[in-house]
């Protein structure tokens, strides 16, 4: 094997460590990664030095803002006290249970309806008929989002340092109405630091 061969196979091996979700695995300086990331998912090189694109300031974000309060409303259970000490009271669903596994969820004690999230998930489990619910596949599949990382999948540092927990909310509706979810990108850094 000449000396090319053997730097390609020592880059497919790369190839296969960055883009695993295992952490154990990802070991790659988050510079290299995120560059090597957006190379694989966009078709070329981020331009990080003095970022133009929307997708590459993101990427400078990631690398080099490194606000705590990110990561604090990146927390979705650790947030709801930010948003109290900012606002006051009933600005978020009221808690029913708070658990580090799913195999402490006493399903029994909740209510009818509710919404099962993880802390650091954006795809919350929604229950509207606990006779239907199927507690079983709920509790692999909240064992599998425990495992998940968005640092560890892309290096959006926010995630990083978040205690993994599992938690209940009160389920919200409108009587008669279907409830309309609003989200909103806000962007906390001013232009003159991208």
């Amino acid at each position: 094997m000449n000396l090319h061969e053997k730097l390609y196979s020592c880059l497919d091996a790369i190839k296969e460590t960055y883009f695993s979700v295992d952490s154990k695995k990802n070991i790659l300086p988050d510079r290299f990664f995120i560059q090597k990331y957006y190379q694989k998912r966009l078709g070329k090189k981020p331009n990080l030095k003095h970022p133009v694109l929307f997708s590459e300031k993101l990427n400078w974000l990631k690398l080099y803002y490194h606000d705590p309060l990110l990561t604090l409303c990146a927390d979705k259970y650790r947030m709801r006290r930010y948003v109290k000490r900012v606002l006051g009271e009933g600005y978020t669903p009221h808690i029913l249970g708070v658990w580090s596994s799913p195999d402490e969820i006493d399903f029994a004690a909740l209510p009818e309806k509710f919404v099962l999230k993880t802390n650091h998930d954006g795809c919350p489990i929604i229950c509207t008929d606990k006779s239907e619910f199927d507690i079983d596949a709920t509790r692999n599949l909240l064992s599998e989002k425990l495992k998940d990382s968005y640092y560890t999948r892309s290096r959006e540092w926010a995630y990083k340092n978040i205690k993994r927990l599992i938690f209940a909310e009160e389920y919200l509706s409108v009587p008669g109405e279907e409830l309309i979810d609003y989200r909103f990108f806000v962007s906390t850094v001013s232009q003159n630091t991208v």
